[in-house]
C-alpha cells in the first residue's frame, strides 16, 4: 500500500511573526534555522528573503487578468441577479465572465478556457 503523502499548508504564519523573524536573523539572536523552527516558517522562505531573492512586499498569487472595476461590476450585476431571485452556479458565472473578456479583448489564456463552450451573452 503506498504512504500517505501529509498534504502541505500554505503560509500558516501572520505577517507579524514573518517580520519578527527576518528582524531576529538580522540582528544575529537567532540563526535561519532556528527561527524556521521557533516561528514555524519554512527555512526555505526565509533564506529565499534574506538572500534577496524575494523582495519583502511581493504579492502572493498571479497577476489578475480582469481589472478590479470591471470585477466590481460583476459582482454588482450577479448582487442584482440574486435580488430577483435569479442565483447563478460558478460556472454560470464563469460562462459569462469568459465572454466579456472576449468583448474586452483581455487574456487570450481566459478566453479560451471560458469561450469553448457556447456561451450566453452578459445580462
Amino acid at each position: 500500500m503506498p504512504k500517505k503523502r501529509k498534504q502541505s499548508v500554505y503560509r500558516t504564519y501572520t505577517d507579524e511573526i514573518f517580520i519578527k523573524a527576518i528582524d531576529g536573523i538580522k540582528s544575529g539572536r537567532v540563526s535561519q534555522r532556528k527561527a524556521a523552527s521557533l516561528y514555524s516558517i519554512p527555512q526555505a522562505t526565509l533564506s529565499d528573503h534574506m538572500r534577496g531573492r524575494v523582495k519583502d512586499n511581493t504579492p502572493v498569487g498571479r497577476k489578475p487578468v480582469i481589472p478590479i472595476e470591471i470585477e466590481k461590476q460583476i459582482v454588482k450585476k450577479c448582487a442584482q441577479a440574486a435580488e430577483m431571485g435569479l442565483g447563478m452556479n460558478k460556472a454560470q458565472v464563469m460562462e459569462k465572465v469568459g465572454h466579456l473578456a472576449k468583448e474586452l479583448n483581455l487574456d487570450q489564456k481566459l478566453q479560451e478556457q471560458y469561450t469553448r463552450q457556447r456561451l450566453v451573452v452578459w445580462v
